[in-house]
């Protein structure tokens, strides 16, 4: 299901079965969401401050985060480092599964969006040259960057840009995750 204006969609429901094989399970491996997790959590603990987009964003007063991981504007420079410098800080197995966590998910994504608008995406990569992430030889084909928030409100705008937000919601449990 996917809701479209003007040829462009705004919003893409993925069936719940295919969302699950494709992003929590790994392999044999039932637990893989707690290693994204894990992953998140040591790029919360990376970096020292919540990244700021405006107080009315908190969702609680107390414990909330906002990270991000991935390219960023040098500021002392001109050009786009190839990650956020805290995240050199985080274990190389947790920078691994976020990557390995992007990649899964942009697949999601152009098995499902429409194929027109996944090529504007990749014209629009290769015509700007814009950067993606790269993290220890694994590269993502077209997001240069993961948010990450605790008890915050993470915002989807829907301007008219090249730009998809892809949003997921995992869950820590003991057990491993079960389809109904």
């Amino acid at each position: 299901k996917y809701s479209s204006d003007e040829c462009i969609t705004k919003f893409c429901l993925l069936p719940r079965k295919d969302a699950i094989y494709s992003t929590i399970f790994r392999n044999d491996d039932c637990l893989y969401h707690n290693k994204v997790c894990d992953a998140l959590d040591d790029l919360e603990q990376a970096q020292r401050v919540s990244f700021q987009r405006g107080h009315c964003r908190h969702v609680f007063t107390e414990n909330n985060k906002y990270c991000i991981a991935g390219v960023q504007p040098n500021r002392a420079s001109t050009g786009v480092s190839s990650q956020t410098y805290h995240f050199s800080k985080m274990k190389t197995v947790h920078q691994d599964t976020i990557i390995d966590y992007i990649q899964k998910c942009e697949s999601l994504m152009k098995k499902y969006m429409p194929l027109k608008e996944v090529a504007v995406l990749y014209e629009a990569r290769d015509r700007l040259k814009f950067k993606t992430m790269f993290v220890n030889g694994y590269q993502s084909s077209l997001y240069g960057s993961i948010a990450s928030g605790v008890n915050v409100h993470l915002r989807i705008h829907t301007d008219l840009d090249f730009c998809y937000s892809l949003t997921t919601v995992l869950i820590r449990c003991k057990k491993s995750y079960k389809m109904d």
